[in-house]
């Protein structure tokens, strides 16, 4: 039996998209199931690093 997941708070992520990430990216974006567990980000390399130093996203 699938867990229950609504009540938990949805995963920040964020991603550069460059060329080398459009496959992941890609994956990502047409899974509703993974869409439904993570807020997807998606910005340049400076922006996502400070984000992370402000708590604005859980990983990258």
């Amino acid at each position: 039996m699938p867990a229950n997941l609504q009540h938990l708070k949805k995963i920040k992520v964020a991603a550069v998209s460059y060329l080398n990430t459009k496959p992941l990216l890609y994956g990502i974006k047409r899974s509703p199931a993974l869409l439904a567990q993570m807020e997807l980000v998606e910005d340049f390399p400076a922006k996502i690093g400070k984000m992370l130093v402000d708590n604005e996203v859980d990983m990258d």
